[in-house]
């Protein structure tokens, strides 16, 4: 559900036309704390964008059906 509503965040927010650091800026901000904490946890490789809100959707939702980070 959180992921459903977040991706209607987006679009409702247009946050498409936003730089890829406000997009992230929005998405950690929705998580609210203990979200931002759990995704403080994240490393990331190499090849992974770190600022792209895409990267860290999929590592939250590994994590929140537990999955790897």
């Amino acid at each position: 559900m959180w992921k459903e509503k977040y991706t209607n965040y987006f679009v409702i927010l247009r946050l498409q036309q936003e730089s890829e650091q406000y997009q992230l800026a929005m998405f950690k901000h929705a998580n609210e704390d203990d979200g931002l904490k759990v995704i403080k946890t994240f490393s990331y490789a190499t090849e992974e964008n770190v600022n792209d809100w895409h990267v860290v959707m999929s590592k939250l939702e590994k994590h929140c059906i537990g999955g790897s980070k």
